[in-house]
């Protein structure tokens, strides 16, 4: 029994690091396969440490998740799946935490690379249940992807009814969280040459991940790919490299993208409009307009401690039918903003540690040598998002967030000591 025990030790203490490569993995792919492997991964992370320094970029996220739980204190509506739900705030540094003295720059680059993977991997089921969704032999052979087959196929895509667009096609995710992973990929593909050394499977990933982005269709998620792909042009530019031609696909990209996707020709049709916001409009962009509202009356209402993470529906609700904001509160949307949304359930401070959290993301910039614009590209990835979407009130969210934050930071101390050394 000792004897197979210590195999067993033995065995986990080899491979802690490959279970994080499919933690890394996983993430982009079904949402219970990196819940478990997260667990499992924190408990093996445990195995032979040797010394447990802790980092104070890293205490804000146990720190955040403190405070959540201490607002259900003040929250009528009490429940133990928060604590849960709120978890990766703890697990995330703990596993960084422990397995940092094995986090190389050559483990760091594998876990990207083990990441982007499960990005290709996600997306290429999603093609694959696309095509299949869309393939009938009940009259002889037939292609249809809409799934009212009495709309045109722009007219289900705008509609969401059609398996290569938005909720249809993101199989894995809420399309604004695939797009968060899809864009976090394309940024680590364009800014760190080291990750794929082959320029031809670089550029196919691209293009696979960009047509994904399109398809997906979240509004957000192509505005994040739009400011990255500005973002390396105008790099290329500075270096005075293809000036001319960067400027062209500049010009390109961003006309087809919003010339093309029939999702954001109607927000500008819509934006163009005088009755883009009333009270029974369903339109994305209107519904967050009166979540937006709504959230700004609970907050002014409730500016210190918030009203607790409990009951945070419970408020907006009261005040959607208060101003007879009809689709919301059948809806039950929540703030559709993170900065909203954490001052709703937490208040004041909530709000700054999160704040404080970005601007970590921020100062940390300068000093990832080794893996250049990796916080840039995620800094901009959660302040889009945040604007438009509660981040972290799904799984999704907490799990990027939390694990590209620490992995930052890991970065970071790697990139010093392999500065200092030299």
């Amino acid at each position: 029994m000792l004897t197979f025990a210590s195999n067993l030790f033995k065995l986990i203490e080899r491979n802690k690091i490959n279970l994080l490569y499919f933690l890394a993995f996983s993430m982009p792919l079904q949402k219970n396969l990196s819940t478990y492997l997260l667990i499992f991964v924190l408990g093996t992370s445990f195995f032979g440490i040797k010394q447990k320094k802790i980092e104070l970029n890293l205490v804000l996220l146990p720190l955040l998740y403190a405070l959540y739980m201490l607002s259900l204190t003040y929250s009528e509506n009490f429940s133990f799946k928060f604590f849960e739900q709120k978890a990766a705030f703890i697990g995330m540094p703990l596993i960084f935490l422990n397995l940092k003295p094995l986090l190389t720059n050559i483990v760091i680059s594998r876990l990207l690379k083990s990441y982007i993977l499960g990005c290709f991997i996600s997306v290429l089921l999603c093609f694959i249940m696309a095509i299949f969704n869309s393939i009938s032999f009940n009259n002889g052979f037939v292609f249809s992807s809409q799934i009212n087959p009495s709309d045109t196929f722009w007219v289900s895509a705008v509609k969401d009814g059609n398996y290569f667009f938005g909720n249809y096609f993101s199989l894995f995710h809420q399309t604004v969280y695939f797009t968060m992973f899809l864009t976090m990929a394309i940024g680590l593909l364009l800014f760190n040459k080291n990750l794929f050394t082959k320029r031809p499977l670089k550029w196919v990933l691209l293009l696979v991940f960009s047509i994904s982005v399109f398809l997906v269709s979240s509004r957000a998620g192509i505005l994040v790919f739009l400011v990255l792909i500005f973002i390396y042009l105008i790099n290329k530019i500075k270096k005075r490299k293809h000036t001319i031609s960067s400027l062209v696909i500049l010009s390109i990209i961003v006309i087809s993208f919003f010339s093309l996707n029939p999702r954001t020709k109607k927000l500008l049709n819509n934006l163009n409009s005088k009755e883009f916001f009333h009270r029974e409009n369903s339109d994305s962009f209107s519904l967050r307009l009166m979540s937006w509202d709504a959230s700004l009356a609970v907050i002014k209402e409730n500016p210190i401690l918030g009203v607790g993470v409990g009951d945070a529906y419970d408020e907006l609700k009261f005040i959607y039918k208060r101003k007879r904001y009809v689709t919301p509160f059948r809806q039950r949307l929540n703030s559709h903003n993170q900065f909203l949304q954490i001052a709703v359930e937490t208040g004041i401070f909530g709000l700054l540690i999160y704040l404080l959290l970005l601007f970590n993301i921020w100062k940390s910039k300068g000093h990832t040598h080794f893996y250049p614009f990796l916080s840039t590209v995620f800094l901009f990835i959660m302040v889009i998002n945040s604007f438009f979407e509660s981040v972290f009130n799904q799984y999704s969210g907490l799990l990027f967030f939390n694990f590209f934050y620490c992995l930052i930071f890991v970065a970071d101390i790697r990139s010093a000591q392999n500065t200092s050394n030299g």
